[in-house]
Parts: C-alpha cells; structure tokens; sequence
C-alpha cells in the first residue's frame, strides 16, 4: 500500500488495468491470477486492453525504466571517472550537433505548435499550440504522457522550474497557469495568475533572492510577457503578485531567465544572477531588468525589425563563451602577427555584466549580446525569413536559433558563422526551439501542428 500512496486515484486504476492487460496477453497462462486482479482491484468485466500510445503500457513503460537504469549506471560510472564536478547528465562531447533526421515527429495538437520546453531532469517535453492545449510527451519514446487543458484560447509558451516540480503556461486569454509536475500530481492546475489585460507570449522561472528570507538562498519567481506591454512577477509557491516591469514600447514578445546546467543553480555563481532575467518585444529593442529593484538594468539597441525570441546563459555558459572568445582572438593574434587586448574579448564582469544574451528577429538576424558592455558581440547572419527562436547550447560556446525558412541552425560565436545547419526540419514554418540542459537532445515547433525530437551526436 506504501509503494502506492503517492499515486493519485486516476494512476491507480491505470496501472490495475495495465497489469490485468498485461496478464492477458499471455492467453490462459496467467487466467487465474488476471481474474484475481480484476476482483480485488474492483475492476470487473471492464476493457481493460489499452489503444494507441497506452497499448502494452506496463511492458512499455517497464522497457523506459530499463533503458533508464542502464543510463543511470552508465552516469555513475562518468561521475566516477570524473570525480565530484563531472555532470550527471553531460554527454561526452560537449559540442553535440543535431542529426539530420528527427528522432521522433509528435503529432496531435490541432493547429500550429507555438512554444516547447524540457523538464529540466527527465526526458519530459512540453509543447503548447494555437488549440488552447498543452501536451507533455516522453522525447526518448516519442508517446504522450499527458494533455492539459483548462486555458480558453492559444497557449504561447511554457516553461519548467528549476526542480521540475512545476510546468507554467501563458496564453492568449491573458492568463498564466501552474500545473503540478510532480510524480503524483497528474498535472493538475494547482493555480491560475490573473492581472495582464491582453495575450501573454512569453512566460520564464527564474531564481530571486530578493523573495527569500534567506539572502545565500533564492526562491523561484514567474515572470510574464504580455501584449499589454508589461512584464508581471510572480512568486511560483503562492502565486502572489511580485511587481510590474514598465518599460517597453508596446508588445513584450519573450521573456528569458538564465538557463542553468544541471546542478548550477545553488552555485555561488548563480545566486549572483538570481533576479535578472531579460525581455525582447516590438519596440526591437532587448531589455536587461533586475527584479530586485524592478527597475531596467540596460537597454539593448540593434535590430531594426520586431524581435520574436531572446535567451539569456548561465554563468557556466558564459565562462565557456569566455573561454571560446579569448581562444579565438589568440588564434587570430597569432596568424596576423598581433597583440589582443589583455581581457578581451567577453572579460568576466559582476553580476548579469558577466552573461551574455542572444535575440532573433524578423528581419533574419540573430545577434548575441555582451551584458557587460551593453554592446553587440556577434550579428549572425544566413537565416532567410523571421527567426523564431533562439537558445544557447548546453556547451556555452555555440547558440542555436530556427526561422521560418525552416531550418535549425548552430552557430560558432566565435567565428560568427554557422557550424551546422538542418534544412527543413518541417514542413512549414519553424516556431519554436529547446535544448535540454543536460542531455543530447533538442526540440523544435512547426506551424504544421506537429513538434520534433532531434537527437544529437
């Protein structure tokens, strides 16, 4: 009874079918002990045979935790070798490309699939689309775990937090939703924030220590983009109002908290960039806020067109910049017989002054930003219509971005080019973009309705 406290009524009488299923398909073998099941569970004559993705559901979720065992030992025996700093879920080579192929192509949103993320721990992806629907899918099988509905219209995006307890979702009835994540919470809508006047487009989970009574601690926040041109703070545990960011001309397109490695969150480091995130909108300009003082930190100035996507790294990534950067400059130095400058470029800096960020926008542009000069470190140029959307790669050094031209591209900050490019990973627009922190695996949206797994070497 213990092992099954933590399953809610609905899993129960899932798993009591899925057992009875699986008793039966080995024919009369096992007829006593299905029938036995069937009494005690209270199941009675009920069709208990599964269809589609819950076909065969124990022996499939049965074979899921063997591959995840065998990459849980393989994990322990990496941590092992490496010893205490090695990361549990870090492929071996850091720099991994997409394949060619998807892995999996996950249809069943009615309509264009606007936004995806990864749990940041599990094979877990959530994709959310123009059905007013969200879906969570298990990317190493390619099956839907769960549909979430309860929001009124288009779901723009979703997010984790940062223990994978909580998936938030922002939609177009001005609405942000907190559904419970936890094993045996189903996924249930625990709470709904209410307060922006129009669509909310963009919706991020980022560390405050500004909302913790403990200052060497943070807790985690909510922040929302909306068309009503502000950015809302929320507090994740109690959904209380946190503040109002003014500061945009009009539509807030995106917002970004620093995306952290597995395990970098209660660093030093990260505690330092705890309430800074980062917004894009249609006034084209890239804005950095602290949401300590709820005031704007800097205001990025480059595009010339709407930007639709921005990403902000975490401390981790940003030393890897640093490192690629200064490896760069030197290699340059040396081939043309000059000095670089001492520190440059990309020196650390304080704070948020030591990250860096990447926007994308509608004129075909990705640039990545320098937070510590408030200045534009690289302008990326080869995607031929709107690009929308942009994230770092889990290595620091690389950033990946996909457009309506449909394709994924990863680009080489350093030499400001493209290392690598998938050409129509869909068949029509690309409208979204994820990297798991600390697996090889990417995600990418299509208007067509469907999202795909990509599975990187």
């Amino acid at each position: 009874m213990a092992a099954a406290a933590g399953l809610s009524d609905r899993h129960k009488d899932e798993l009591h079918k899925a057992v009875v299923e699986y008793l039966e398909s080995f024919g009369g073998t096992f007829a006593d002990s299905a029938a036995a099941m069937r009494r005690e569970a209270g199941i009675g004559s009920a069709n208990c045979k599964g269809e589609g993705p819950r076909a065969n559901l124990l022996a499939r979720k049965w074979t899921v935790i063997a591959r995840l065992q065998k990459q849980v030992t393989e994990l322990e025996a990496r941590l092992a070798e490496g010893g205490a700093g090695a990361g549990l879920a870090r492929p071996t080579r850091k720099d991994f490309l997409p394949m060619r192929t998807p892995q999996h192509t996950l249809s069943g949103h009615r309509g264009a699939v606007l936004g995806l993320a990864f749990h940041p721990a599990h094979t877990l992806l959530a994709t959310c689309g123009e059905d007013a629907s969200v879906r969570v899918w298990d990317a190493e099988t390619g099956t839907l775990v769960r549909s979430l509905r309860g929001h009124t219209a288009a779901v723009s995006a979703v997010a984790f937090d940062g223990s994978g307890d909580t998936l938030v979702s922002a939609s177009h009835d001005a609405s942000v939703r907190l559904w419970d994540a936890r094993p045996a919470g189903s996924f249930t809508c625990r709470r709904t924030l209410t307060g922006h006047e129009h669509t909310v487009s963009g919706v991020a989970v980022f560390a405050s220590r500004a909302a913790s009574l403990d200052p060497s601690s943070a807790v985690q926040c909510v922040a929302s983009a909306s068309r009503d041109g502000t950015i809302r703070l929320w507090d994740l545990a109690s959904g209380a109002s946190k503040g109002v960011l003014h500061g945009h001309d009009g539509w807030v397109r995106r917002v970004a908290a620093p995306a952290l490695a597995p395990g970098e969150a209660t660093t030093p480091a990260a505690l330092e960039v705890a309430d800074v995130i980062v917004s894009c909108g249609a006034d084209k300009t890239v804005r950095v806020w602290d949401t300590t003082s709820l005031t704007e930190a800097a205001c990025l100035r480059g595009h010339s067109n709407v930007i639709e996507s921005v990403a902000l790294c975490g401390p981790q990534a940003a030393a890897a910049m640093r490192r690629s950067l200064a490896s760069a400059a030197a290699a340059s130095a040396a081939a043309t017989g000059t000095a670089s400058a001492p520190g440059a470029p990309g020196a650390a800096g304080a704070g948020f002054a030591g990250l860096y960020a990447v926007s994308g926008d509608r004129d075909c542009n990705v640039i990545v930003w320098d937070l510590g000069s408030r200045s534009a470190l690289a302008e990326l140029k080869g995607h031929t219509s709107w690009v929308r959307g942009v994230a770092f790669h889990p290595c620091g050094s690389l950033v990946l971005s996909v457009a309506e031209d449909h394709t994924l591209r990863v680009w080489d900050v350093a030499r400001q080019s493209a290392r690598h490019v998938v050409e129509r990973c869909h068949e029509d627009f690309v409208t979204g973009l994820a990297a798991h922190p600390g697996m090889a695996l990417m995600a990418t949206a299509g208007l067509e309705g469907t999202a795909r797994v990509w599975q990187c070497a």
